[in-house]
């Protein structure tokens, strides 16, 4: 216990003697950040510095572990750094190379060069020292102990701290640093400082990598959605732009309803005048100042009294009663059923013409025969089992061909349709098509007796119709211009 006071004490009078310099060496101190040195614990290596500052900071500049310690920093080694601490100096004092506490030890066990041999900051030589703190790996009784304890004093080994330095402990001077003679597994303070903060400054580096990356993603994404919207509107101008218009769509289907009119129509549609007034719509626009264009196709006096007109769509067609409403019932409606209502129809239909002719047709007369031809439909419905199909085909059509005439005798102008005044005349289909369109009449649907004339009145309307477009294209051309 005297020594270990003893030897205090001397530690003390070293620190007292290292105050005795000036403050101006004392002001170049460079004191580092805290560093947790060695393979030791944060409290232990806090306890360390503790101690370590009360003996340390007054004897060199240099003395702060790891700065102060020769084995890290050369210029705190007496013995190569002349200006190094004095007290340290074996030219000026000849006890700096003694261990105070094992005068047998080498340099580097001098606590005032190494803390980690000093009994207060190193509670392995503390125990090593001492009786009364027993340490198992210290004793003479652990055959192993200067392999297993790398802090043993180096007076039980010869190869300094530990024969083989343990796994990451510190070896002698020409072994380096631990791990069986050699570079072991364990790491210097200063190299684990600099690896952790170059982790440090890795992940930074990565985290505003990945922040700038997220940015450019977002950016690309942004773009691709306005890239996008512009796809859409290019898209919708480009299909608005090519998208035919209404009125282009109802000019085509007149093209090709036209061409089909012309072109061999079926014969249903040339009987229900459709074909015919195709034709007369195209001839009448290539017509427009009334001069003949198209080849001269005379038509027969005959022919022109088998065609139906009207006024249009919904005027009705009071062709089934021109020759003076004399009809011509079909085999089904000659009938003993139908008896009653054919003879009413067939004696208020010639007086409805003659009220017709000589101004309008009487109300009453309108109503009564409107209720007869209803009446015939009927029975013709109820008794549909006693016909053949083309019996009950001829009769419907009959009837319908009835409620259209007298749905014209109740126009305004029903008498003109039997005055000849809306009748077909013109001694060629230039005249023909002049008078139907000066008078808005077009072509009504044919009458049972009237399919032959309406047959030839297409093949002369087709045939003017091409030649006209052919005299227009002649025209057209700057070659064959007339004078």
């Amino acid at each position: 216990m005297v020594s270990f006071l003893k030897q205090v004490g001397l530690v003390t009078g070293g620190a007292c003697l290292a105050l005795a310099f000036p403050l101006a060496a004392r002001a170049q101190l460079i004191q580092p950040g805290f560093r947790v040195p060695g393979p030791i614990g944060l409290n232990q290596a806090a306890f360390n510095q503790a101690m370590t500052g009360q003996v340390h900071p007054g004897i060199s500049p240099v003395s702060a572990f790891p700065y102060g310690n020769p084995l890290f920093n050369p210029l705190a080694n007496p013995i190569r750094n002349p200006f190094a601490n004095p007290a340290l100096n074996p030219a000026l004092n000849p006890a700096a190379l003694a261990n105070y506490f094992s005068p047998g030890a080498a340099f580097q066990s001098n606590p005032l060069i190494n803390p980690y041999t000093s009994p207060f900051t190193s509670p392995y030589a503390a125990a090593a020292l001492s009786a009364t703190n027993a340490n198992p790996y210290a004793g003479a009784a652990n055959p192993y102990a200067g392999y297993a304890n790398p802090y043993l004093a180096a007076s039980l080994t010869s190869s300094g701290y530990g024969a083989y330095g343990g796994y990451g402990g510190y070896g002698d001077l020409s072994g380096g640093y631990g791990g069986y003679g050699g570079y072991g597994y364990g790491e210097s303070p200063v190299g684990g400082y600099m690896r952790g903060t170059a982790d440090v400054v890795g992940a930074q580096g990565r985290w505003m990598k990945d922040l700038q990356q997220a940015d450019l993603t977002k950016e690309q994404v942004r773009q691709a959605k306005i890239d996008t919207r512009r796809k859409y509107f290019d898209e919708y101008y480009y299909e608005r732009k090519n998208t035919p218009t209404f009125e282009q769509e109802r000019e085509f289907f007149n093209n090709q309803q036209l061409l089909r009119s012309l072109n061999n129509p079926p014969e249903s549609e040339i009987w229900s005048g459709q074909a015919l007034n195709d034709i007369l719509a195209d001839v009448a626009k290539m017509d427009k100042d009334k001069t003949a264009r198209g080849p001269s196709i005379p038509l027969d006096e005959d022919v022109l009294r088998h065609i139906n007109l009207n006024a249009g769509p919904g005027a009705g067609n009071a062709g089934l009663l021109k020759n003076d409403a004399r009809l011509t019932w079909p085999l089904a409606l000659r009938d003993e059923p139908y008896k009653t209502d054919r003879e009413l129809v067939n004696t208020l239909a010639p007086e409805a013409v003659h009220q017709a002719i000589n101004g309008r047709v009487d109300a009453g007369t309108l109503r009564e025969l409107t209720s007869a031809a209803q009446r015939l439909r009927q029975n013709l419905t109820a008794n549909i089992r006693d016909l053949t199909a083309n019996q009950y085909t001829d009769a419907s059509r009959f009837l319908g061909y009835l409620d259209d005439a007298i749905r014209a005798l109740g126009r305004p102008d029903a008498g003109d349709y039997f005055t000849r005044k809306f009748a077909a005349q013109g001694k060629d289909v230039a005249e023909l098509v002049r008078n139907l369109n000066a008078k808005g009449l077009r072509f009504a649907p044919a009458t049972p007796g009237d399919e032959p004339a309406y047959l030839a009145i297409h093949r002369a309307l087709a045939v003017y119709d091409r030649g006209a477009k052919a005299e227009l294209a002649s025209e057209a051309r700057p070659g064959d211009s007339k004078p």
